[in-house]
């Protein structure tokens, strides 16, 4: 935690300068600090609210206890970034001073060319938690030694890294950070950004290492180094997520390599590729196919690019700002024209310093205005539909609704036809049974009759028979 680094930190402090001395610009300083005119003068300068202490234009002019009176006031506390460019004479001390201040919070440190060394930079870093942003642009003691410190150090938090002008950074400064080299293997996994513009000793060997280690790179400027296509290829397949990509007068590069980073990268927003040797219209026609988000391009020395290069560029890239064709022989003015009448010339005009077209002054605005309607536009048809979407769904439950009471009816109906049926039919049913009923009952009492009657008959005539032998 930074509590617990911090204390660390102090506790290192007292073991380099020693337990209880004095001596020195950079030891712990216990004792109440009085501000001279000097530093007085700098703080009157420091916004209580800005993230930012600059301290470029003093930083030579103060000592180690100067420093340390700086950065320990109540102005500078909190700050999160501190800009410490064109420091000829750091030392080792006032560094201390600057990462017990500020190192708990700091978050990014421009020491863009200054004189630092690799073991000032071991004894200050291992002090900063929370370090994002680090810029060495133009250190000429820099070395991979540096490199590796930062990376062992901030490889939780690190975000981007400037590295541009460091004559001794080599190709194993990218293994550093993507952690392909060194026992822990830990890579920079919040890395974003990196620069190693004119680090001549930078070759494809360091991009094999951040095509592993760093997939999720945004940023990247290659400018003036010594990569091949077999390099960026290599890179293109393992980082897809580039957005910038600046390989401005690689001489090694050429088709081949642009060709991969098309197919590859297709979230590439800003491409450089001036000064390349060998580069055609299979670069921009591959561009123009697979890179739709692209907005600017610099082609600046293709001689062997020409207008038909271009279609596929006026075709798809529709964001297209800016296009640099300063050294393309083969196109024309009028070519140059009619692309920017295809992206829109209401946004676009042909630049005044090289040859190609930039965005108008009231671009933005009015691309943001043009978007702000459309989005509108797109917001109400939206809206429109769902509206709709509504009258059509409650349409419809009116509709299922008619229909099930429709059904419901018509199945009582029907229900209430047939019940009138069975009754009818039982109402026959019943008449036919009383009159079969009454005509067996009918038979039944005729029966009964005329068995009486033939009772009584035979009486009378076994009466009379009786009665005929008595008179015989």
């Amino acid at each position: 935690t930074p509590i617990y680094g911090r204390k660390l930190a102090e506790r290192m402090l007292a073991r380099e300068d020693g337990v209880g001395g004095g001596g020195g610009g950079g030891g712990v300083r216990g004792e109440k600090l009085v501000q001279s005119s000097k530093i007085r003068h700098i703080l009157a300068g420091v916004s209580a609210h800005a993230r930012c202490l600059e301290l470029g234009a003093h930083v030579n002019l103060l000592n180690e206890d100067e420093i340390w009176e700086l950065v320990s006031s109540r102005e500078c506390r909190g700050k999160q970034e501190i800009n410490l460019s064109g420091w000829v004479n750091p030392t080792s001390g006032a560094l201390r001073s600057i990462a017990l201040a500020l190192g708990a919070g700091l978050e990014k440190i421009d020491l863009s060319k200054s004189y630092i060394s690799d073991a000032m930079v071991q004894g200050f870093v291992v002090r900063l938690f929370s370090l994002r942003h680090v810029s060495f642009a133009g250190c000429p003691y820099i070395t991979n030694a540096a490199v590796s410190t930062i990376a062992g150090t901030c490889s939780a938090c690190l975000e981007s890294i400037v590295l541009s002008d460091c004559p001794n950074i080599t190709g194993e400064a990218l293994g550093w950070l993507a952690g392909t080299i060194g026992a822990s293997g830990s890579p920079c996994v919040k890395l974003r950004a990196i620069s190693v513009e004119r680090c001549v000793l930078v070759n494809d060997d360091g991009l094999k290492s951040l095509a592993k280690g760093c997939k999720k790179l945004h940023h990247l400027n290659l400018a003036g180094t010594s990569v091949t296509n077999g390099g960026i290829a290599t890179l293109a397949r393992g980082c897809r997520q580039l957005r910038v990509l600046n390989l401005y007068g690689c001489q090694h590069v050429s088709d081949g390599g642009v060709l991969s980073v098309a197919k590859r990268c297709r979230l590439l927003r800003s491409l450089n590729i001036g000064r390349l040797d060998g580069l055609t219209d299979i670069s921009l026609t591959a561009l123009g196919q697979n890179c739709l988000q692209l907005q600017a391009l610099n082609v600046a020395g293709a001689r062997a690019c020409t207008e038909g290069g271009l279609y596929f560029l006026a075709s798809n890239c529709k964001g297209m700002h800016t296009l640099n064709l300063t050294g393309c022989e083969e196109i024309t003015v009028r070519g140059l024209r009619a692309l920017i009448t295809a992206l829109g010339p209401e946004y676009l005009m042909e630049a005044r310093t090289y040859f190609g077209f930039m965005p108008k002054p009231n671009a933005l605005i009015q691309r943001m205005r043009d978007q702000h309607a459309i989005i509108e536009n797109l917001a109400a048809q939206k809206i429109q539909r769902a509206y709709n979407g509504i009258l059509a769904r409650r349409k419809g439950r009116v509709e299922r609704r008619r229909i099930r009471l429709n059904t419901a009816a018509l199945i009582i109906q029907l229900s209430f036809e047939h019940w009138k049926k069975r009754k009818a039919q039982n109402i026959m049913l019943l008449r036919d049974l009383e009159e079969r009923t009454a005509v067996q009952i009918q038979r039944t009492y005729r029966g009964m009759i005329g068995r009486c009657k033939y009772r009584l008959l035979k009486e009378e005539h076994d009466a009379l028979m009786a009665q005929a032998g008595y008179a015989v």
